[in-house]
């Protein structure tokens, strides 16, 4: 039985800079120049997996935030070429009204471009666990002679090659290489806002701010109480995910979520024991979520995230999909795309 342990990943601006600054005491002030992609694929449907040098638009978040050239930096999030190449993106430091700066464990666009490809099984996923700097890809299985198959997407190197990540713990894919679109970001412990609650995830406004909260931990937590039979607010299983949730990987498109989060342990509450693994579909408060049907299988508890990929751990920390333009516009025209799934819902 895999191991899950309770979460409230809760740290203050103080601690994070001690344990980042132990991180990368002794990593180089300087980094491989980031150099754009000159013939990016377009991030439509299809079978076949595009290598990080076609995916235009690339950011990610270390396990301890940090800016291209290795150095602490907390609320930074680091764009990267898939050559090894980097450079800084957006910092939100000082944009919200938090009185201090926690670590960004989730990154995500507020429109994430294969969100409904994802969900309806015609993108691949990608996805990094914990203590893992790697990237791996699970092949969408929902299209006409899709093969299944997973492997390594990016690796540390093709990341950062200067400064490779330890932990790569947010990812966002699809932005403009010059025009980064990373403006939904989730904070390690959710910290609360007064008047508000916990906060799972932000919404940024490009370049400089503000930073609004943009998905509370309630709302999350009501639709989670709901699918596991209960009635939303004030419900068993929320009274508890509303203190002790910690999202760790998102994407977003408008209101609706796709989010795993940090190991609970519920059991001692007589609730459910959540290993980090699940994937979970979210689009608004009132309405149960869904554990992500992708790949052939439910991305719920039972599934295993490590005897399966052949990882070392199972708490998902990052959250993205691929697929290249090649062929899709053919299978679209001739309604092969048409998903009988729960269709998500438009901003």
């Amino acid at each position: 039985m895999r191991s899950v342990v309770s979460s409230r990943r809760v740290l203050s601006g103080g601690l994070c800079a001690v344990l980042a600054g132990a991180c990368f005491a002794t990593a180089p002030a300087e980094a491989n120049p980031w150099v754009p992609i000159a013939n990016p694929v377009n991030p439509m449907p299809g079978n076949i997996v595009p290598a990080p040098t076609l995916v235009p638009g690339k950011d990610f978040s270390d396990v301890r935030d940090r800016d291209a050239a290795g150095l602490p930096d907390p609320q930074q999030v680091v764009a990267w070429d898939g050559s090894g190449g980097v450079r800084d993106s957006f910092d939100y430091s000082g944009t919200g009204p938090l009185s201090f700066d926690f670590e960004v464990d989730g990154i995500a666009a507020g429109g994430d471009a294969l969100f409904q490809a994802v969900i309806d099984n015609v993108a691949a996923l990608v996805f990094s666990v914990q203590g893992d700097p790697n990237i791996m890809f699970e092949r969408q299985t929902g299209l006409p002679a899709s093969p299944p198959g997973f492997g390594v997407w990016a690796t540390a190197v093709q990341i950062d090659a200067m400064n490779p990540p330890l932990d790569t713990d947010g990812l966002e894919l699809w932005g403009g290489d010059n025009n980064d679109d990373s403006d939904r970001y989730s904070l390690a412990g959710d910290p609360p806002v007064a008047g508000l609650g916990k906060v799972a995830i932000w919404g940024f406004t490009p370049p400089g701010g503000p930073s609004t909260p943009h998905t509370l931990t309630t709302d999350l937590a009501a639709a989670m109480d709901l699918q596991f039979g209960g009635i939303g607010v004030g419900g068993p299983l929320w009274s508890h995910l509303v203190e002790l949730m910690d999202v760790d990987a998102i994407m977003t498109f408008g209101p609706q979520v796709l989010f795993s989060i940090q190991p609970l342990d519920l059991s001692p509450f007589g609730g459910p024991r959540f290993d980090g693994g699940e994937i979970w579909e979210y689009v608004g408060a009132a309405t149960p979520t869904e554990f992500l049907d992708h790949g052939g299988h439910l991305w719920d508890t039972a599934f295993d995230v490590m005897g399966t990929f052949h990882l070392t751990s199972e708490n998902i920390d990052a959250l993205e999909a691929v697929a290249p333009a090649p062929g899709s516009v053919a299978l679209i025209l001739t309604g092969l795309l048409v998903s009988p799934r729960r269709r998500a819902r438009t901003c």
